[in-house]
């Protein structure tokens, strides 16, 4: 009875100091070590390898590479439309400009319209509406030189566009006593004169 009581003692001490030895040592699986470290060996934890989500690259077939381009291609070709052609002469009516209208050599400057207006305006009235110098103004007057008729080609066609418009821009009265033509230079433009001789030529023809 006593040895077993012994026995058991020894067992006990034994055991104490084994588990005393083991806290000692430091012991893995203490409630300290797991608090503070989070595993029982209380090493810092490691990153986990990372499952490899595709297969090694030996087994990748590779990408076929983009065939280049045979030098013997080509290039795009260049439209050519020929030469500029060579321009077509015109005919020579078309190149010689017409001359303009001429009465007795002069050429006409002026608007035959407008002269109408002027000589109903300012001439009419010794000259007539049709330019045959028998106007109404002249009427029971003893006229030694009456006006020319416009309306003549024979009468008219002793005279140049420059002698009709001189005769209209300055009388020859001091030349000639019996004119009784007034002088018009005072009362119409250069412009306007010719503009009178267009009309009294068109009144010759």
């Amino acid at each position: 009875m006593l040895a077993r009581t012994v026995r058991s003692v020894c067992v006990l001490v034994m055991a104490s100091l084994l588990v005393g030895a083991t806290v000692l040592a430091g012991d893995p699986w203490n409630t300290g070590s797991l608090w503070h470290t989070g595993n029982p060996w209380n090493a810092p934890t490691a990153s986990p390898t990372p499952e490899t989500l595709y297969e090694p690259s030996s087994s990748v077939s590779a990408v076929p590479s983009v065939a280049a381009v045979p030098s013997s291609v080509d290039p795009v070709p260049t439209v050519s439309y020929g030469a500029v052609p060579t321009p077509i002469p015109l005919p020579a009516s078309v190149t010689t400009p017409v001359p303009p209208i001429t009465t007795n050599g002069i050429g006409l400057r002026g608007d035959p319209s407008a002269g109408a207006h002027i000589v109903m305006m300012k001439c009419a009235g010794c000259h007539g509406q049709d330019g045959a110098g028998q106007g109404v103004q002249l009427e029971g007057l003893n006229v030694k030189q009456p006006p020319i008729p416009w309306n003549s080609a024979a009468a008219m066609s002793g005279l140049t566009d420059q002698q009709i418009a001189a005769k209209i821009s300055q009388s020859d009265r001091q030349q000639n006593p019996d004119a009784v033509m007034p002088s018009f230079g005072d009362q119409l433009s250069a412009e306007q004169i010719d503009d009178v001789v267009a009309y009294i030529r068109m009144l010759g023809k």
